[in-house]
């Protein structure tokens, strides 16, 4: 039996949600259980054949995916985001990084949602230079402590390696 999480991890890897120049490997879901919790893909309203992801209800929960990181090396993570945000609310894009054992390395970047209703597609963008000794690097986006009105979609989650000279 296949699980919910990796049924939608699966399907948001075919209808490219998460997207990047390289093929992605598998995406992951984590989600802490609570009673309204509920992940779902629904279509972009500005785009019918577009995909985006709808967390509700999340105590915590995180789409992302760990790539190889070149220690040096820019970052850019991009996604277009709405949602509903209230106090107490996290709704992000976010960028971390590991070293080869696992530990996170650096600080972890977060752009949010503003707190209230956001209804129109935003962009939100990351960057971040690889530290020394990374070996990883984690992109996605995220909900925490969501109140009962509160909602994040996001859709076209994408990460580059920025070459100097090249902004």
């Amino acid at each position: 039996m296949t699980s919910p999480a990796y049924t939608l991890a699966s399907a948001i890897s075919r209808y490219g949600v998460m997207r990047r120049a390289a093929p992605w490997p598998g995406n992951q879901l984590q989600a802490m259980p609570t009673e309204r919790g509920n992940v779902a893909l629904v279509g972009k309203r500005s785009e019918p054949r577009k995909i985006a992801v709808r967390i509700e209800g999340a105590y915590d929960t995180q789409l992302y995916q760990w790539l190889p990181a070149e220690p040096g090396c820019i970052y850019l993570a991009k996604a277009e985001v709405r949602g509903n945000s209230s106090p107490g609310n996290d709704s992000a894009l976010f960028l971390t990084f590991l070293d080869g054992a696992g530990k996170l390395m650096g600080r972890e970047e977060m752009q949010s949602l503003p707190k209230g209703v956001t209804d129109n597609w935003r962009v939100a963008v990351l960057a971040d230079r690889a530290p020394k000794g990374a070996a990883w690097i984690g992109v996605g986006g995220g909900a925490s402590g969501q109140g009962v009105e509160d909602w994040m979609e996001i859709s076209e989650i994408e990460l580059r390696r920025v070459e100097v000279g090249s902004m």
